[in-house]
């Protein structure tokens, strides 16, 4: 089938590991576009922490943020919302604080940290432009709650929580790692999986003629939902064995080299 939309996640996967988005990566995207190939990003990041690769790669498509709990316009306009429910953050965070995590929450209201010099806080601040807020009561970020996040560099702990929250019964939710250290928890109807679906729906582009690449289980859920998948050579054994083909890592330029070798079919730039 041919590819007409190519969604790429970002942290591992679209970006190096200084967190840069190298010439060849963006030379890539330029060629897809003319090649009349849609380009779009689906990230664990906010919206507002994905304007730099809006304007970089000149996406014209719409954006999934969280994990797909928001899809935005180039502009960052809404189009689609789906929050947690009330009962499932209360849940989570007793679960977050039980294995020892950090507990973040993205709302309606901003970004909430349980800890301000908790691990990784001051990065993601500096990655997203977003000032994180001390996190008092749970009560003030129920009310649209677009993503939890349990943070530890234990990373044995993170994915214990991970496990115990996928085997609860009664909540509605998707809890799966974005980083080793990032257990991502969102509406079972705000996933990366369902993300496409929307895009396909958007841009009247059929799954089949969609092609994914990523590097973490979140990236896996939309694997699954694409005619063509490609795992980052710095992926898992797991994440790489759902793919259709698997390229090189993202200190390699493996998007670049994936977009080349599996899509728009560049013998003399493949070697």
């Amino acid at each position: 089938m041919p590819i007409r939309l190519v969604v790429s996640d970002v942290d591992g996967t679209l970006i190096d590991k200084s967190k840069d988005l190298t010439d060849a990566t963006i030379a890539a995207v330029r060629r897809l576009h003319e090649a009349g190939i849609h380009f779009t990003i689906s990230s664990a990041r906010p919206a507002a922490g994905l304007r730099e690769f809006i304007a970089a790669l000149s996406i014209t498509s719409p954006i999934s943020s969280f994990n797909g709990a928001l899809i935005v316009l180039p502009d960052l306009t809404p189009i689609r919302s789906i929050p947690l429910q009330p009962q499932d953050v209360f849940a989570s965070a007793k679960a977050v604080e039980q294995f020892g995590l950090d507990l973040w929450i993205y709302s309606a209201q901003g970004w909430f940290v349980s800890r301000l010099d908790g691990p990784h806080v001051a990065h993601e601040s500096s990655v997203t432009g977003i000032e994180p807020q001390q996190l008092v009561s749970l009560e003030v970020c129920t009310d649209g709650a677009l993503k939890m996040v349990g943070v530890s560099d234990d990373h044995a702990a993170v994915v214990a929580c991970e496990a115990h929250l996928q085997g609860q019964a009664g909540l509605h939710i998707s809890a799966i790692r974005s980083q080793d250290y990032y257990l991502d928890i969102t509406n079972m109807s705000a996933n990366k999986g369902d993300a496409i679906l929307e895009f396909s729906d958007v841009l009247g582009i059929p799954t089949s003629e969609i092609l994914t690449i990523g590097d973490m289980p979140t990236d896996v859920l939309m694997f699954r939902k694409t005619g063509t998948s490609i795992a980052m050579g710095n992926a898992n054994e797991q994440v790489k064995a759902e793919a259709t083909f698997v390229t090189r890592a993202n200190h390699e330029d493996g998007f670049a080299y994936a977009m080349s070798k599996f899509v728009l079919r560049e013998e003399s730039r493949v070697a």
